[in-house]
């Protein structure tokens, strides 16, 4: 998955406290697994506060995050950035910080599942497989358990969101994990996985229905 953003108004307001705000366009590409076939998610950001500080909301549509200023901010004043002033702006997405290290430890919790990457952590609300000498093992199969913990120790190589298979978790060895982020209407949380790191509890949130995985 590649993500862009752009800010295209700056301003201030008042909600509370007076705020610094911005409003950012971000486009989300996420590939097939194949590498064939783009999908791309558009969202509407509202950003607020310090550059260095701020809070951000994601909104479906212009029309969603204008509403919401509108009802929540008093003495709001906008200045829109000409299109030829816009800086687009590359983001790297948190998973990256998790090439490099190793799986430090696997936990079975009841239902869930949790991977931790030397203080980076993943977990998630459905049973993902893995793939391990071209054999691909799901949760009902014997020698699921083991086979992940075999991994502990291996290096991930590559980390990365693709629209038909979900997160996928590679290692040097060659082996991988595979969560698929589509899920069934009766799924029974609305997280299908969190990514924490040791700077922030929730760097990303998966949620069940969510694009391009809904």
């Amino acid at each position: 998955m590649d993500e862009s953003e752009v800010i295209t108004s700056e301003g201030n307001g008042s909600w509370g406290a007076r705020y610094e705000l911005r409003l950012v366009t971000s486009v989300r590409t996420y590939s097939d697994s194949l590498r064939r076939a783009n999908k791309l998610v558009q969202r509407y950001v509202l950003e607020f506060g310090p550059k260095s500080q701020s809070d951000r909301r994601l909104f479906e549509s212009d029309d969603a995050r204008r509403v919401f200023l509108e009802q929540s901010f008093s003495d709001l004043v906008l200045t829109e950035i000409p299109e030829s002033q816009r800086e687009l702006r590359r983001i790297v997405s948190p998973l990256q910080t998790v090439v490099g290290e190793y799986l430090s430890a696997v936990t079975f919790v009841m239902d869930y599942l949790q991977l931790d990457f030397c203080g980076h952590g993943f977990t998630m609300n459905s049973w993902s497989t893995i793939t391990i000498q071209n054999k691909t093992l799901a949760h009902a199969d014997g020698g699921y358990k083991d086979g992940l913990c075999s991994l502990i120790g291996e290096i991930a190589t590559e980390v990365d969101e693709f629209w038909d298979t979900g997160l996928r978790l590679r290692f040097k060895n060659a082996s991988y994990i595979n969560l698929s982020l589509r899920v069934g209407h009766d799924f029974s949380s609305p997280e299908v996985a969190t990514f924490s790191t040791p700077k922030r509890s929730f760097a990303i949130i998966w949620s069940a229905g969510e694009e391009p995985f809904d």
